[in-house]
């Protein structure tokens, strides 16, 4: 079974798309777990109508909120599926995402995680931004964990893993924390900051397809704040490569890394803001 976590805060508008998208895949072995922080807008009632189609596959939480990656850390726990996700309340997945899923953790049974790819889509609907989904879709291709300390090139809405690899963590016993969980203080880019404690402990399984797409409004946190959250994902990334400068002589690749990583800062600030300019 696929759990696919939704935190949801006064999503009304977009929310029913989503759930659409959720409930009409050709795999239906899958439930969804919605973390709502209280909503006052018409996104429970929403929520109640879809709930009530498809009330096998549904469930929904109201919790105080305090934030998305406590609320997709919730949903976790409260989840029953062997492969686990997440998506943001106004994303859309393709009728095929979870089939191509299921299919590709049942032919690499010891992988923990994996991802495909996305596009980004407007508020009807229409696809936007494709020279940023080309890069993204070029990057996701030839994975190196090195790659992914210089440039977040994962989209989160195509990103699973498997619930087990929280008792294989555990088991191991390297560490007192559960390291799988999202960084509940870490307010834009806790994703990134996921992504790369799988990367540094497991292969990823690459899939090849189209599987989701990523929504941007004039609500959208890549809009109204990207300057923030770019400053974020590079103070995230220069974390792992500190903690492996021990490992690595100052002048090499540690070195080469962290300047790649301010180049990439500076590159996508600059696109980002030509790009949220544009959109205005």
């Amino acid at each position: 079974m696929i759990s696919v976590i939704i935190p949801s805060y006064n999503t009304g508008k977009y929310i029913g798309k989503t759930l659409e998208s959720i409930c009409t895949q050709s795999y239906q072995d899958f439930e969804v777990v919605i973390i709502d922080g209280g909503s006052t807008d018409n996104s429970l009632k929403v929520i109640e109508n879809y709930k009530e189609l498809y009330s096998d596959k549904i469930s929904c939480y109201i919790l105080p909120p305090k934030g998305e990656p406590d609320a997709i850390n919730e949903g976790t726990r409260l989840s029953k599926g062997e492969i686990i996700t997440y998506c943001d309340a106004d994303d859309v997945y393709e009728p095929d995402c979870f089939k191509h899923v299921a299919d590709a953790f049942t032919v690499f049974k010891d992988r923990m995680w994996g991802y495909g790819l996305s596009k980004m889509i407007d508020e009807k609907g229409n696809e936007v931004r494709k020279a940023i989904s080309a890069y993204k879709k070029f990057w996701s291709k030839r994975y190196s964990y090195n790659r992914l300390l210089v440039m977040d090139f994962i989209s989160s809405q195509c990103l699973f893993w498997r619930k087990d690899l929280y008792k294989d963590w555990a088991i191991k016993k390297e560490c007192d924390v559960d390291v799988f969980e999202f960084d509940t203080d870490i307010k834009y880019c806790f994703d990134y900051d996921f992504i790369l404690r799988l990367g540094d402990r497991y292969i990823p399984i690459f899939i090849n397809h189209h599987l989701a797409n990523q929504r941007i409004h004039s609500e959208s946190m890549s809009v109204f704040d990207s300057k923030n959250e770019t400053k974020q994902a590079l103070w995230v990334c220069r974390q792992y490569v500190s903690r492996r400068r021990s490992k690595w002589d100052l002048f090499s690749i540690g070195a080469r890394l962290r300047f790649w990583q301010y180049f990439m800062y500076y590159l996508v600030t600059g696109v980002y803001s030509v790009l949220n300019w544009r959109a205005k």
